[in-house]
């Protein structure tokens, strides 16, 4: 119940935060999307909610606090998620559907983080057509 709440949590961020990054037009809000910094961020905050969840938040565990672990992987989301390889964006209905998935995804071992393929870059970014 609780990952449903988180992943209800996210699936509101994401709406109000991209509300700003609109790049579509408002009677196409499946391709509405979002730069590909603020979708990182995103998902880093669902990967620390999921560690939260997990018990790898805390002294002695894998991440010191909450701070320690968004540093680290909004770090790595923006390595992997670059504005140049998503020069249209991210397409916001495929990063919900991505942030969900992280957030309910089983807590293996503390150390894992989810992944899931729908989160990968070829997979949230919008068509070059999109492109503004």
């Amino acid at each position: 119940m609780r990952s449903c709440l988180v992943a209800l949590g996210m699936f509101v961020s994401v709406r109000a935060c991209s509300e700003r990054y609109e790049a579509a037009a408002p009677d196409e809000p499946q391709l509405q999307t979002m730069e590909a910094g603020v979708a990182a961020d995103l998902m880093a905050a669902s990967r620390c909610d999921h560690a939260g969840m997990c018990g790898a938040i805390g002294d002695g565990k894998r991440f010191s606090n909450r701070d320690a672990c968004t540093d680290e992987l909004r770090a790595y989301g923006r390595r992997a998620l670059r504005p140049e390889d998503c020069p249209a964006g991210v397409l916001r209905s495929r990063l919900e559907a991505c942030l969900i998935r992280l957030v309910a995804a089983p807590c293996t071992t503390p150390d894992d983080l989810p992944t899931d393929p729908s989160c990968k870059a070829g997979a949230l970014c919008a068509p070059p057509a999109l492109s503004r």
